[in-house]
Protein backbone atom coordinates (compact mmCIF):
# COMPACT_ATOMS: atom_id res chain seq x y z
CA UNK A 1 0.00 0.00 0.00
CA UNK A 2 3.31 2.12 0.01
CA UNK A 3 3.52 2.01 -3.65
CA UNK A 4 2.78 5.72 -4.28
CA UNK A 5 5.67 7.12 -2.52
CA UNK A 6 8.23 5.41 -4.07
CA UNK A 7 9.56 8.14 -6.81
CA UNK A 8 11.65 7.05 -9.54
CA UNK A 9 11.28 3.31 -8.40
CA UNK A 10 10.56 0.94 -11.49
CA UNK A 11 7.75 -1.16 -10.22
CA UNK A 12 5.61 2.89 -9.88
CA UNK A 13 2.85 2.70 -11.92
CA UNK A 14 2.96 4.73 -15.17
CA UNK A 15 0.68 7.55 -13.73
CA UNK A 16 2.95 9.13 -11.69
CA UNK A 17 5.21 9.68 -13.96
CA UNK A 18 2.56 11.31 -16.27
CA UNK A 19 1.00 13.29 -13.58
CA UNK A 20 4.58 14.99 -12.37
CA UNK A 21 5.51 15.45 -15.62
CA UNK A 22 1.95 17.49 -15.88
CA UNK A 23 2.94 19.24 -12.75
CA UNK A 24 6.24 20.56 -13.55
CA UNK A 25 5.06 22.01 -17.30
CA UNK A 26 2.23 23.42 -15.48
CA UNK A 27 4.87 25.37 -12.86
CA UNK A 28 7.33 25.77 -15.81
CA UNK A 29 4.39 27.76 -17.58
CA UNK A 30 3.84 29.63 -14.62
CA UNK A 31 7.26 30.92 -14.18
CA UNK A 32 7.31 31.45 -18.04
CA UNK A 33 4.45 33.96 -17.26
CA UNK A 34 5.53 35.45 -13.99
CA UNK A 35 8.61 36.45 -16.25
CA UNK A 36 7.03 37.61 -18.96
CA UNK A 37 4.83 39.72 -17.05
CA UNK A 38 7.84 40.47 -14.70
CA UNK A 39 9.88 42.26 -17.70
CA UNK A 40 7.25 44.72 -19.21
CA UNK A 41 6.03 45.17 -15.55
CA UNK A 42 9.37 46.86 -14.53
CA UNK A 43 9.90 48.92 -17.40
CA UNK A 44 6.58 50.65 -17.25
CA UNK A 45 7.65 51.16 -13.44
CA UNK A 46 10.78 52.34 -14.13
CA UNK A 47 9.34 55.01 -16.58
CA UNK A 48 6.37 56.06 -14.72
CA UNK A 49 8.03 56.18 -11.42
CA UNK A 50 11.27 58.65 -13.01
CA UNK A 51 8.67 60.58 -14.58
CA UNK A 52 6.75 61.09 -11.06
CA UNK A 53 10.45 61.32 -9.25
CA UNK A 54 11.16 64.26 -11.50
CA UNK A 55 8.32 66.29 -11.62
CA UNK A 56 8.35 65.38 -7.66
CA UNK A 57 12.18 67.06 -7.52
CA UNK A 58 11.52 69.43 -10.42
CA UNK A 59 9.09 71.39 -7.56
CA UNK A 60 11.39 70.71 -4.64
CA UNK A 61 14.19 72.46 -6.72
CA UNK A 62 11.82 75.39 -7.76
CA UNK A 63 10.73 75.81 -4.13
CA UNK A 64 13.97 75.89 -3.13
CA UNK A 65 15.30 79.15 -5.72
CA UNK A 66 12.11 80.70 -4.65
CA UNK A 67 12.47 80.68 -1.44
CA UNK A 68 16.05 81.70 -1.52
CA UNK A 69 15.43 84.45 -4.09
CA UNK A 70 12.81 85.91 -1.65
CA UNK A 71 14.88 85.44 1.91
CA UNK A 72 17.38 87.37 0.04
CA UNK A 73 15.58 89.75 -1.52
CA UNK A 74 14.04 90.83 1.74
CA UNK A 75 17.23 90.38 3.42
CA UNK A 76 18.92 93.02 1.38
CA UNK A 77 16.52 95.33 1.23
CA UNK A 78 16.15 95.16 4.74
CA UNK A 79 19.16 96.23 5.43
CA UNK A 80 19.38 98.92 3.08
CA UNK A 81 16.18 100.19 4.95
CA UNK A 82 17.89 100.06 8.24
CA UNK A 83 20.87 102.59 6.69
CA UNK A 84 17.94 104.94 5.25
CA UNK A 85 16.45 104.90 9.14
CA UNK A 86 20.02 105.90 10.08
CA UNK A 87 20.39 108.56 7.37
CA UNK A 88 17.34 110.06 8.85
CA UNK A 89 18.40 110.49 12.30
CA UNK A 90 18.64 113.79 13.92
CA UNK A 91 22.36 113.69 14.68
CA UNK A 92 23.02 112.81 11.01
CA UNK A 93 21.26 114.88 8.98
CA UNK A 94 21.78 117.97 10.94
CA UNK A 95 24.93 120.13 10.52
CA UNK A 96 24.80 121.21 13.68
CA UNK A 97 27.05 118.18 15.40
CA UNK A 98 30.26 117.11 15.88
CA UNK A 99 32.26 114.63 13.81
CA UNK A 100 32.37 113.01 17.27
CA UNK A 101 28.49 112.40 17.48
CA UNK A 102 28.47 111.42 14.55
CA UNK A 103 30.72 109.05 14.88
CA UNK A 104 28.74 108.17 18.35
CA UNK A 105 25.59 107.66 16.02
CA UNK A 106 27.07 105.56 13.36
CA UNK A 107 28.75 102.86 16.31
CA UNK A 108 25.41 102.41 18.10
CA UNK A 109 24.03 101.72 14.78
CA UNK A 110 26.62 99.15 13.85
CA UNK A 111 26.38 97.61 17.60
CA UNK A 112 22.84 97.34 16.53
CA UNK A 113 23.63 96.00 13.13
CA UNK A 114 26.53 93.70 13.15
CA UNK A 115 26.01 92.40 9.87
CA UNK A 116 27.48 96.52 8.62
CA UNK A 117 31.52 96.19 9.14
CA UNK A 118 32.11 99.47 8.16
CA UNK A 119 29.63 103.09 8.00
CA UNK A 120 30.87 106.48 7.29
CA UNK A 121 29.19 109.76 7.23
CA UNK A 122 30.61 111.60 4.04
CA UNK A 123 30.16 115.30 3.33
CA UNK A 124 28.45 115.92 -0.09
CA UNK A 125 29.96 119.34 -0.48
CA UNK A 126 33.99 117.89 -0.02
CA UNK A 127 33.63 114.48 -0.40
CA UNK A 128 35.35 113.60 2.94
CA UNK A 129 34.64 110.90 5.33
CA UNK A 130 33.21 113.13 8.54
CA UNK A 131 32.67 109.96 10.97
CA UNK A 132 33.26 106.79 10.34
CA UNK A 133 33.02 103.65 12.53
CA UNK A 134 36.01 103.16 14.39
CA UNK A 135 37.49 106.16 12.93
CA UNK A 136 38.61 104.68 9.75
CA UNK A 137 39.42 106.59 6.90
CA UNK A 138 38.26 109.69 8.80
CA UNK A 139 39.07 112.74 6.42
CA UNK A 140 40.02 110.58 3.15
CA UNK A 141 38.05 111.69 0.10
CA UNK A 142 35.27 109.49 -1.37
CA UNK A 143 34.82 111.39 -4.56
CA UNK A 144 34.70 108.86 -7.71
CA UNK A 145 33.59 106.28 -5.62
CA UNK A 146 30.21 104.46 -6.60
CA UNK A 147 29.37 104.20 -2.97
CA UNK A 148 29.53 108.29 -2.88
CA UNK A 149 28.19 108.74 -6.23
CA UNK A 150 25.58 106.39 -6.59
CA UNK A 151 24.75 107.16 -2.87
CA UNK A 152 23.76 110.84 -3.43
CA UNK A 153 21.45 109.75 -6.35
CA UNK A 154 19.69 107.42 -4.05
CA UNK A 155 19.67 104.30 -2.60
CA UNK A 156 22.79 102.11 -4.33
CA UNK A 157 23.79 98.77 -3.42
CA UNK A 158 27.00 97.49 -5.13
CA UNK A 159 28.04 94.56 -6.52
CA UNK A 160 29.42 91.74 -3.91
CA UNK A 161 33.50 91.89 -4.02
CA UNK A 162 36.53 90.66 -2.19
CA UNK A 163 37.80 92.63 0.74
CA UNK A 164 41.44 90.98 1.88
CA UNK A 165 42.18 94.12 3.85
CA UNK A 166 39.03 93.84 5.70
CA UNK A 167 38.50 90.67 5.96
CA UNK A 168 41.78 90.15 8.06
CA UNK A 169 40.92 93.25 10.48
CA UNK A 170 38.11 91.18 11.22
CA UNK A 171 40.22 87.89 11.58
CA UNK A 172 41.25 85.98 8.69
CA UNK A 173 39.12 82.60 8.12
CA UNK A 174 39.36 79.74 5.69
CA UNK A 175 35.96 80.14 4.48
CA UNK A 176 35.87 82.43 1.25
CA UNK A 177 32.55 84.20 2.11
CA UNK A 178 34.09 85.71 5.30
CA UNK A 179 36.20 88.15 2.63
CA UNK A 180 33.16 88.97 0.27
CA UNK A 181 31.02 92.15 1.31
CA UNK A 182 28.46 94.64 -0.48
CA UNK A 183 28.83 98.65 -0.41
CA UNK A 184 25.55 100.57 0.49
CA UNK A 185 24.91 103.92 0.33
CA UNK A 186 22.27 106.18 1.08
CA UNK A 187 21.52 109.86 0.38
CA UNK A 188 21.32 111.88 3.79
CA UNK A 189 18.39 114.81 3.24
CA UNK A 190 18.49 117.89 5.33
CA UNK A 191 14.81 119.23 6.72
CA UNK A 192 14.76 121.11 3.77
CA UNK A 193 14.96 118.21 1.15
CA UNK A 194 18.36 118.67 -0.23
CA UNK A 195 21.27 116.00 0.07
CA UNK A 196 24.02 117.16 2.60
CA UNK A 197 25.62 113.66 3.12
CA UNK A 198 25.74 110.12 2.37
CA UNK A 199 25.52 107.05 4.52
CA UNK A 200 28.20 104.60 2.82
CA UNK A 201 28.48 101.42 4.53
CA UNK A 202 30.19 98.25 3.96
CA UNK A 203 27.97 94.92 4.53
CA UNK A 204 29.36 91.61 5.17
CA UNK A 205 28.06 88.35 2.94
CA UNK A 206 27.83 85.83 5.99
CA UNK A 207 24.07 86.64 6.55
CA UNK A 208 23.39 85.82 2.82
CA UNK A 209 25.30 82.36 3.60
CA UNK A 210 23.15 82.00 6.49
CA UNK A 211 20.06 82.21 4.42
CA UNK A 212 21.63 79.81 1.75
CA UNK A 213 21.90 77.18 4.78
CA UNK A 214 18.94 77.58 6.43
CA UNK A 215 16.84 76.90 2.76
CA UNK A 216 19.07 74.13 2.01
CA UNK A 217 18.08 71.07 1.22
CA UNK A 218 20.00 67.65 1.55
CA UNK A 219 21.00 66.26 -1.97
CA UNK A 220 19.97 69.30 -3.89
CA UNK A 221 23.22 72.44 -4.48
CA UNK A 222 22.05 75.26 -4.19
CA UNK A 223 24.01 78.86 -5.31
CA UNK A 224 24.46 82.41 -6.56
CA UNK A 225 25.33 84.13 -9.30
CA UNK A 226 25.98 86.96 -10.34
CA UNK A 227 25.86 88.43 -14.29
CA UNK A 228 29.10 87.25 -15.31
CA UNK A 229 28.22 84.07 -14.20
CA UNK A 230 30.49 84.02 -10.97
CA UNK A 231 29.64 82.15 -8.26
CA UNK A 232 28.76 84.38 -5.16
CA UNK A 233 27.87 82.11 -2.69
CA UNK A 234 27.66 78.77 -2.22
CA UNK A 235 30.59 76.14 -3.65
CA UNK A 236 30.03 74.22 -6.66
CA UNK A 237 33.03 72.02 -8.13
CA UNK A 238 31.00 71.01 -11.04
CA UNK A 239 29.87 74.01 -13.07
CA UNK A 240 32.34 76.17 -14.63
CA UNK A 241 31.59 79.94 -15.24
CA UNK A 242 30.63 79.97 -18.92
CA UNK A 243 27.39 77.41 -17.98
CA UNK A 244 26.79 79.39 -15.38
CA UNK A 245 26.97 82.62 -16.92
CA UNK A 246 25.28 81.02 -19.95
CA UNK A 247 22.06 79.28 -17.86
CA UNK A 248 22.00 83.13 -15.82
CA UNK A 249 20.29 84.52 -18.96
CA UNK A 250 18.55 81.66 -20.19
CA UNK A 251 15.16 82.45 -19.88
CA UNK A 252 14.07 78.83 -17.66
CA UNK A 253 9.93 78.03 -17.78
CA UNK A 254 8.65 77.38 -14.28
CA UNK A 255 9.81 74.66 -12.32
CA UNK A 256 13.00 73.29 -13.34
CA UNK A 257 14.11 71.66 -16.35
CA UNK A 258 17.11 69.40 -17.39
CA UNK A 259 20.49 70.66 -18.45
CA UNK A 260 23.66 68.70 -19.35
CA UNK A 261 26.97 70.46 -17.47
CA UNK A 262 30.33 69.53 -18.48
CA UNK A 263 32.05 66.77 -16.46
CA UNK A 264 28.82 66.50 -14.18
CA UNK A 265 25.79 64.75 -16.60
CA UNK A 266 22.84 65.81 -17.19
CA UNK A 267 20.91 67.72 -14.32
CA UNK A 268 18.23 68.73 -13.42
CA UNK A 269 18.30 72.73 -12.56
CA UNK A 270 16.24 75.41 -11.58
CA UNK A 271 16.92 78.79 -11.47
CA UNK A 272 15.17 82.02 -9.85
CA UNK A 273 15.93 86.20 -10.03
CA UNK A 274 16.94 87.71 -6.31
CA UNK A 275 16.77 91.05 -6.82
CA UNK A 276 14.47 91.42 -9.64
CA UNK A 277 11.58 92.19 -7.86
CA UNK A 278 13.27 94.67 -5.57
CA UNK A 279 15.05 97.89 -6.53
CA UNK A 280 17.85 96.36 -7.57
CA UNK A 281 17.45 94.71 -10.42
CA UNK A 282 21.07 95.30 -12.09
CA UNK A 283 22.78 93.67 -9.48
CA UNK A 284 21.29 90.51 -11.78
CA UNK A 285 22.28 87.98 -8.75
CA UNK A 286 20.35 84.09 -9.74
CA UNK A 287 19.55 81.61 -7.42
CA UNK A 288 20.84 77.68 -9.26
CA UNK A 289 19.65 74.89 -7.40
CA UNK A 290 20.81 71.40 -9.29
CA UNK A 291 20.08 67.79 -8.54
CA UNK A 292 22.27 65.13 -10.71
CA UNK A 293 19.41 63.19 -12.31
CA UNK A 294 21.51 59.98 -12.38
CA UNK A 295 20.27 59.77 -8.70
CA UNK A 296 16.87 60.18 -9.85
CA UNK A 297 17.39 57.54 -12.35
CA UNK A 298 18.71 55.39 -9.68
CA UNK A 299 15.83 55.51 -7.94
CA UNK A 300 13.74 54.67 -10.03
CA UNK A 301 15.15 51.64 -11.59
CA UNK A 302 15.47 50.58 -7.99
CA UNK A 303 11.82 50.36 -8.06
CA UNK A 304 11.51 48.76 -11.19
CA UNK A 305 13.68 46.10 -10.28
CA UNK A 306 11.49 45.62 -7.02
CA UNK A 307 8.52 44.99 -9.13
CA UNK A 308 10.45 42.71 -11.43
CA UNK A 309 11.42 41.11 -8.70
CA UNK A 310 8.05 40.76 -6.58
CA UNK A 311 6.44 39.29 -10.10
CA UNK A 312 9.20 36.06 -10.24
CA UNK A 313 9.06 35.63 -6.26
CA UNK A 314 4.69 35.69 -6.78
CA UNK A 315 5.47 33.25 -9.88
CA UNK A 316 8.00 31.04 -8.19
CA UNK A 317 5.72 30.84 -5.34
CA UNK A 318 2.44 29.82 -7.52
CA UNK A 319 4.51 27.54 -9.57
CA UNK A 320 5.48 25.72 -6.32
CA UNK A 321 1.67 25.85 -5.08
CA UNK A 322 1.05 24.19 -8.20
CA UNK A 323 3.17 21.36 -8.32
CA UNK A 324 2.30 20.68 -4.42
CA UNK A 325 -1.76 20.64 -5.03
CA UNK A 326 -1.49 18.82 -8.39
CA UNK A 327 0.87 16.22 -7.12
CA UNK A 328 -1.68 16.02 -4.01
CA UNK A 329 -4.60 15.72 -6.46
CA UNK A 330 -2.69 12.60 -8.10
CA UNK A 331 -1.68 10.92 -5.17
CA UNK A 332 -5.58 11.37 -3.71
CA UNK A 333 -6.53 9.99 -7.36
CA UNK A 334 -4.15 6.54 -7.09
CA UNK A 335 -5.12 5.91 -3.21
CA UNK A 336 -8.84 5.65 -4.16
CA UNK A 337 -8.19 3.28 -7.67
CA UNK A 338 -5.85 1.64 -5.11
CA UNK A 339 -8.85 0.83 -2.89
CA UNK A 340 -11.17 0.03 -4.95
CA UNK A 341 -11.63 -3.72 -5.17
CA UNK A 342 -10.65 -5.95 -7.93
Amino acid sequence: MKWWGTRGNADAPPMLEADDAVAYRVACCIALIAIAVAIPAALVADSRVARALTESHARALDAVVQNTAQFLSAGLNTRVRDARALSRTPVIRNPSPSAQDKRAALEDFRYRSPDFVWVAYIDTHTGLIVAATGGAEEGVTAAGQPVFEEGRQGSFVGPVHEVRELAQARGDSADPVDRLFVDVGVPVLSAQGETVGVIAAVLEWRWAEQIRQHTQVPGIETLVVDLSGQVILGRDRVAPPTLLAEITHRQFPQGATRVRWPEAGEQLTAIAPASANGPYPTLGWRVVAHEPMREINAAARQVGLWVALSCALVGAISAMLVVVLLRRRAATRRWHKADQPG
